[in-house]
């Protein structure tokens, strides 16, 4: 880790990594630049970039850090911002993305009130690729029950269970977290931040929520550096039982099984939507344990009989409840 820490209170250094985003890198770096609250420094990591990416970052070199890597993927890259930052925290920002003007503000002051917090995140704003459309993430009433007054979750795998998840660029990060819980896994094409995530929160399950939108998330953006392959099941797969252990390793497990059992029904779901029936019997082999036993019929019964799989299965709950009669509250 680099020791020279601007030792500035609630300094922030902003780390963007990039990968052939030149359409969109200047905006990125423009919504930083018009915080205001400005961060101590912004880092620019350059992933292998074939495109203009470093020709448009240069128009900032008097205000922007640029680092340039031989293409290694988006964990590499956040992982060199993190070794090259010089601040007490560390804000993400994806390059494809962009924040709103107070975004730091709400978050440095919101810090500054709860001390105890080590992470801090905040609602977005998701605006669709061809820009007709825009709107906020969270609707917060959903979890506002698990939201403290301070404007924070004490335990993230229940606020995780209702709906919530850290967004990457709305999150804001102690730097000495990462000699804690380790830097992003290096080689995982997808969900980087949801391993990440997990890690923190196994030591710190507090996190901070600023309800307010304070990042624009741009879905769809064509080649952006965290696309990946969002069906690669053995990733998937992997993840889970890494964080099955892990989880055991620091006594959370009771709290990341309903998260983990949450992850691997709405997978099941986009692996089903894509027809991809055959992916579905690695999750049954490494997770019979874990998966409920109505989900494992479902999920034989789909991979045996792909159109008539819902009847069937609908049928075995009708069969089961005049069997066995109403289930008792």
């Amino acid at each position: 880790m680099n020791l020279n820490i601007n030792e500035k209170p609630y300094s922030v250094s902003v780390v963007i990594p990039a990968y052939n985003g030149e359409k969109y890198i200047g905006r990125a770096i423009d919504s930083v630049l018009a915080q205001s609250h400005p961060p101590d420094e912004i880092i620019v990591v350059d992933d292998g970039s074939s495109d203009g990416t470093g020709d448009v970052v240069g128009r900032y070199a008097s205000s922007v850090r640029y680092i340039y890597q031989e293409n290694a993927g988006a964990s590499v890259a956040r992982n060199a911002g993190i070794e090259a930052a010089r601040s007490e925290w560390i804000a993400f920002l994806d390059a494809d993305d962009c924040w709103l003007k107070d975004k730091l503000k709400l978050q440095i002051e919101h810090l500054k009130r709860n001390a105890d917090l080590v992470w801090s995140c905040g609602n977005f704003m998701v605006r669709s690729s061809d820009h007709n459309s825009e709107r906020p993430y969270y609707n917060v009433g959903g979890f506002e029950h698990l939201l403290k007054e301070g404007g924070f979750f004490d335990n993230y795998f229940q606020a995780y269970l209702t709906g919530f998840s850290a967004l990457t660029s709305t999150t804001i990060v102690k730097r000495s977290v990462f000699d804690e819980v380790g830097m992003f896994l290096v080689g995982q094409m997808w969900a980087q931040d949801t391993d990440m995530f997990f890690r923190i929160a196994y030591r710190w399950p507090m996190i901070g929520f600023i309800a307010e939108p304070v990042t624009i998330y741009h879905l769809g953006t064509p080649g952006s550096i965290t696309e990946g392959n969002r069906f690669l099941v053995k990733q998937r797969c992997d993840l889970v039982a890494r964080h099955l252990e892990l989880s055991a390793k620091a006594d959370r497990i009771e709290e990341f099984r309903p998260c983990a059992l949450k992850m691997l029904k709405q997978w099941v779901r986009g692996i089903f939507r894509n027809d991809r029936f055959a992916d579905v019997s690695e999750m049954l082999k490494r997770f019979d344990i874990l998966l409920p036993g109505p989900m494992k019929i479902e999920l034989r019964l789909r991979m045996s009989f792909p159109r008539t799989a819902p009847f069937c299965f609908n049928t075995y709950f009708r069969l089961k409840r005049f069997l066995c009669g109403p289930k008792k509250k």
